[in-house]
C-alpha cells in the first residue's frame, strides 16, 4: 500500500508541478481564462490521482476498504503530491528567479492598482504588499500549497468513498 501512495501522490505532484511550471513560464497569469484554466487542473488531477489510489487499495485489500482509509489515502495523496509541488517550486525559484520575480511584479501592480487597497492607511498597505511578496518565496508557498492540496483531496476522498467503501452486512 504504501508503494501506491508514493507513486499515485508523486505523480499528482509531478503533474500539478508541470502546470505550475506551464502556467509561469508561458505567463499564462496574464490571462483570466488560461488562469482559470490552471486553478482547474490541480484539483482535477489530484482527483484522479485519489481515485485511482482508492481503487488500487481497495483491490490490494481483497475488494474491500473502510472509509476512513479513504479519507486516510486522500490525506497521503495530499502530502505526498504537496510536498512534490513544493520541492519544484524550490527548485524553480532558485534555477528560474527571473520567471517568479516578473510574476510577483504584476501581482503588486495589480495589487497597487486594487481601488480598495487605495484607500488604506499607509501601514496596513504595506503589510499587505508584504504578505504578496511572501507567498511568491518557497517557504510563503509550502503552507498554502501543502493546506490547498489537503482540502482539495479531503473533499475529492469523502465524495469518493461515499461510492466505493464497503459497508457491512449489518447496515444492510
Amino acid at each position: 500500500m504504501n508503494k501506491v501512495y508514493a507513486i499515485l501522490g508523486g505523480i499528482g505532484g509531478i503533474f500539478t508541478s508541470f502546470f505550475l511550471y506551464m502556467y509561469l513560464t508561458l505567463e499564462l497569469y496574464t490571462s483570466r481564462e488560461y488562469n482559470l484554466l490552471y486553478r482547474l487542473s490541480s484539483p482535477v488531477i489530484l482527483f484522479i490521482t485519489v481515485l485511482f489510489a482508492i481503487i488500487a487499495i481497495k483491490k490490494l485489500n481483497g475488494n474491500r476498504i473502510s472509509f476512513m482509509r479513504c479519507m486516510f489515502t486522500g490525506f497521503i495523496i495530499s502530502i505526498i503530491a504537496g510536498l512534490v509541488q513544493f520541492a519544484f517550486y524550490t527548485t524553480f525559484y532558485f534555477a528560474r528567479p527571473e520567471i517568479i520575480a516578473k510574476a510577483e511584479k504584476i501581482s503588486e501592480q495589480q495589487f497597487m492598482a486594487d481601488k480598495e487597497i487605495k484607500t488604506l492607511p499607509a501601514d496596513q498597505q504595506a503589510q499587505k504588499l508584504q504578505r504578496l511578496q511572501s507567498q511568491f518565496k518557497p517557504g510563503g508557498t509550502l503552507l498554502s500549497t501543502v493546506f490547498t492540496f489537503f482540502l482539495i483531496c479531503m473533499i475529492e476522498a469523502v465524495i469518493i468513498a461515499a461510492f466505493a467503501h464497503t459497508r457491512s452486512e449489518e447496515s444492510l
